[in-house]
């Protein structure tokens, strides 16, 4: 005996298309809302991401130690830069001849970071390579990009408020 008389087959093809294409526009518009997508200009985060790739950023949660994250500059509104977290709110940073103390302590990640510049220059020039120790207050992150010769990061503009945080990486391609 046949469940299903053969007028009643069409509209279930039709209920199962239209649960598709409705579940690919939900996931089209979670994906917008929840996912920013970022093409890296420059080398500041290499060997990590490279030039040129894409780089997936979940705009929700709260960023941690390490993670990579997209801000808004501090100097220029309307413009994107990526970087690394390194210290967190009530964190001590601190740089002596090119190496980077995080609440006294040198800063050992799991990640891989370029320094090959072998030049020290003093901080009354930049602070690219020694630097004061700099006490983050609430909601204030301190933010390095891996390559550290050639970044514009916390070093240069100080700490970065919370708000200006866009997201946190995912994933690149």
């Amino acid at each position: 005996m046949e469940l299903y008389t053969s007028r009643e087959k069409p509209y279930r093809k039709l209920a199962l298309l239209v649960l598709v294409l409705s579940g690919i526009l939900v996931g089209v518009i979670l994906t917008r809302i929840f996912i920013t997508p970022f093409q890296l200009t420059d080398n500041t985060m290499e060997p990590t991401i490279m030039k040129g790739e894409t780089a997936w950023f979940l705009t929700t949660g709260t960023p941690g130690k390490g993670d990579i994250v997209l801000y808004e500059s501090p100097l220029q509104s309307d413009h994107y830069i990526t970087g690394r977290i390194i210290a967190l709110p009530d964190d001590m940073v601190e740089v002596r001849k090119k190496t980077i103390l995080v609440n006294g302590k040198a800063l050992k990640g799991d990640w891989e970071v370029t320094w090959e510049d072998k030049r020290q220059f003093p901080a009354k020039f930049t602070r690219r390579d020694s630097m004061p120790p700099m006490k983050m207050q609430i909601r204030n992150f301190f933010i390095l990009s891996d390559n550290l010769d050639f970044s514009m990061d916390s070093r240069t503009f100080g700490p970065v408020d919370r708000d200006k945080i866009e997201g946190t990486f995912l994933f690149k391609n």
